[in-house]
């Protein structure tokens, strides 16, 4: 897994949607958060999650998508 900082990320192209979104772990019985978002490169949407780190903010481009609306899809199946 590779990890961008902010300025990176930045470079990549442009923040078009994000949000915080909460799964419940039924194992483990706790609620896990995860910031996630969509960057347009302008030829593709970038679905992104945010990690922290020792107190850093890292990025991972999770997969790229053909429209926004996509993306978004794949979030929101893995992370709420």
């Amino acid at each position: 897994m590779k990890l961008f900082n902010a300025n990176e990320i930045a470079a990549m192209g442009a923040v078009v949607w994000d949000d915080c979104l909460s799964q419940w772990n039924p194992k483990k019985t706790d609620v896990y958060t995860h910031f996630v978002g969509v960057i347009s490169t302008g030829k593709s949407f970038k679905a992104v999650k945010r990690h922290h780190n020792a107190g850093v903010y890292k990025f991972e481009v999770l997969d790229s998508f053909s429209t926004k609306g996509e993306a978004i899809d794949m979030l929101e199946l893995n992370f709420s």
